[in-house]
């Protein structure tokens, strides 16, 4: 009996000491099973937030590409053509001239020719309307309504009116007036330090000079 006793305790300890190791080996398991299953978790989250802010730069880039395309079609849009507001006898006008204090309001029309100056003022050279840069309108010093008879009256602090497509109606003030040679064209320049500029161009009475009106807007 008491062999039988010794072997039985000694059976019984094998067993508890299995159980203990089978229950410290779930443990592990479960411990590493955790582990893992956070550390995918992790990955999956920083796998999202990389794709999410990934889609947010190429969204951003598109955006960015249409604001750029929408800026070049406007930019393109601002030709001579397409500023065409009106027509007078059968030309193209690109603006209209107003000058409150010779009472002159007179279409600008867009292309410059003898023939055309016959009729009202054009534009000459560069520039466009409204616009960065210098836009030169030039006329005779005929005795009619919308001609440049009446330029020389006016001073240094008038103001001047001109409307077109894009921009509506913007207003200048008259910061130089001079007579020049006609060989000199130094006010054709386009050169304005990025302002809007305006300048006039006619004749003197004898025809030998011209009058030139310098003109900024506000």
């Amino acid at each position: 009996m008491i062999k039988k006793d010794k072997n039985y305790k000694y059976e019984f300890k094998k067993i508890y000491l299995l159980i203990i190791l089978i229950i410290i080996a779930f443990l592990i398991y479960f411990i590493f099973i955790i582990l893992y299953k956070d550390n995918n978790v992790n990955n999956i989250v920083i796998q999202k937030t990389s794709v999410n802010n990934s889609e947010l730069e190429v969204d951003n880039g598109e955006k960015e590409n249409d604001k750029k395309e929408n800026k070049n079609e406007i930019n393109n849009l601002k030709t001579e053509d397409d500023y065409v507001i009106s027509y007078y006898k059968g030309l193209p006008v690109i603006a209209k001239l107003e000058i409150p204090k010779i009472n002159l309001n007179t279409d600008v029309l867009r292309d410059y020719s003898e023939a055309n100056l016959k009729l009202s003022v054009t534009k000459f050279y560069k520039g466009l309307p409204n616009e960065i840069g210098n836009f030169c309108i030039a006329g005779h010093n005929y005795v009619v309504e919308n001609m440049f008879h009446n330029l020389k009256k006016l001073e240094i602090g008038d103001t001047i009116f001109l409307t077109d497509k894009f921009n509506g109606t913007m207003e200048y003030c008259i910061y130089n007036k001079e007579i020049v040679n006609p060989k000199d064209v130094n006010c054709l320049s386009q050169e304005t330090d990025g302002k809007i500029e305006l300048t006039l161009i006619t004749c003197t009475s004898d025809s030998q000079k011209r009058i030139i009106i310098k003109a900024r807007a506000k």
